[in-house]
């Protein structure tokens, strides 16, 4: 039986892949022991605002403030990944979540009861919910079915219970930083990134499947006279890749635009994702404002979000376009070989006639 991927949490600026990693490989969230002694002894020091008077009410009305959505809700992946950024925003903000919140939430992950959420454009929608499980309320996936939390919790360990949060800290975990957002950047870049690997062996492939000339991906020239990084890198790659293939070794004709232009094509791609990467990464590991920081401010405005992903898209779009030119190569390519057998096959019909 292979052993659990682990991802720590709280002693480390956190990745994209990590997030992936937790939220579709089911690997188990650690938190810090260090870090979660050093934000206990600042609560108990009084470093750490309380963001309720001593003795407030937990609230009773979580489950009716968090509105149903119109559009259904988030995959039971995209939640994983979403519960885990709200986890690492708020182990390294100052917002005043309490430390058995986070050791809850990542509970929840390790245990496998992941809260419904519903899809909003409003991140602090989608966390109603999520506090709403907080409180012990809402429902969860269990076991791949929709349950009410309080009864998954009692199936997956009936010593655990909802730690609750009071009204203000409620309003805090809310209200601060773009956890959602941020959540489902990371999933799209990791695909993205994905994506870009897979596009550069696909051309290889159909270079071959082709019979293309490697002439258009040698060094001299990409890295000589126009030496885009990126650009560059997809020549490399596509050259590690075809180097001593039998089939191209002895290979004259030119090879078509589609294919000999892949460097040229892939290579943008590379850097708009590179950027996005970046933003995410940057959003991923920020730090939530206290629970005085006001709104007007724009602290967690999702534009330097949005732009590098508007940006991804439109190179993943001319990843496509590239794509289906070079499946329209080989579907010409196949029409063409099998007019020829036909062809052939008439001639030895005709021969054998006479």
């Amino acid at each position: 039986m292979s052993q659990r991927l682990k991802v720590v949490v709280g002693n480390k600026r956190c990745s994209v892949e990590e997030v992936a990693l937790v939220a579709l490989e089911n690997a188990e969230v650690v938190l810090d022991s260090g870090k979660l002694e050093l934000l206990s002894e600042e609560k108990d020091k009084g470093k750490t605002k309380s963001n309720a008077a001593s003795g407030a009410a937990l609230t009773s009305t979580v489950v009716e403030e968090a509105e149903e959505s119109d559009f259904g809700s988030f995959t039971e992946t995209d939640a994983r990944a979403i519960v885990l950024v709200k986890l690492i925003s708020v182990i390294h903000g100052r917002a005043g979540v309490p430390v058995k919140v986070m050791r809850f939430m990542s509970w929840l992950l390790n245990a496998g009861v992941i809260p419904v959420l519903p899809i909003s454009d409003d991140d602090s929608a989608v966390l109603k919910h999520l506090t709403a499980v907080l409180q012990g309320e809402g429902q969860v996936w269990y076991h791949g079915n929709v349950t009410p939390t309080r009864e998954a919790l009692a199936a997956a360990d009936s010593s655990v219970t909802a730690p609750g949060m009071t009204t203000a800290e409620r309003n805090s975990f809310i209200s601060h930083g773009i956890a959602v957002s941020t959540a489902l950047a990371a999933l799209a870049v990791y695909g993205a990134g994905a994506l870009l690997d897979a596009a550069d062996n696909v051309a290889g492939l159909t270079c071959e499947a082709l019979q293309c000339n490697m002439e258009p991906f040698q060094i001299m020239h990409h890295d000589v006279p126009r030496p885009h990084q990126s650009q560059v890198q997809v020549a490399n790659n596509l050259r590690t890749m075809l180097d001593g293939s039998k089939v191209l070794e002895n290979v004259k004709s030119e090879a078509p635009a589609s294919l000999a232009a892949v460097p040229q094509l892939h290579g943008p791609v590379r850097d708009v994702f590179n950027a996005a990467s970046k933003a995410v990464r940057v959003d991923l590991n920020s730090v939530e404002g206290g629970q005085d920081a006001p709104h007007w401010m724009g602290e967690f405005h999702t534009q330097p979000l949005v732009a590098p992903l508007a940006n991804l898209h439109t190179g993943l779009a001319v990843l496509a376009g590239a794509s289906e030119s070079r499946i329209l190569g080989l579907i010409e390519a196949e029409r063409k070989m099998n007019e020829n057998q036909q062809q052939q096959h008439s001639y030895l019909e005709v021969s054998f006639l006479f």
